[in-house]
């Protein structure tokens, strides 16, 4: 998570079109049940928009997976 935390141009420079293509695989197959990185990470206000909408969609699959409490949302 601290990678996908940096500024976009640097995010980008470093995995370039894995940003769009393969984070959200990464991010759910790496899941470790830690729910508060992932809400830290999306309040970031700076990052990248592809980055904060992959956390946001894996959040989701979590829950429809039942991975995740309702009360969370």
């Amino acid at each position: 998570m601290q990678l996908i935390s940096l500024p976009g141009d640097t995010l980008d420079y470093l995995i370039g079109d894995a940003i769009t293509s393969s984070l959200q695989d990464i991010l759910y197959n790496t899941y470790n049940g830690d729910l508060e990185i992932q809400k830290k990470t999306v309040n970031i206000p700076d990052i990248d928009d592809f980055v904060r909408g992959g956390v946001l969609k894996v959040m989701g699959q979590l829950y429809l997976e039942q991975n995740l409490s309702g009360g969370f949302f």
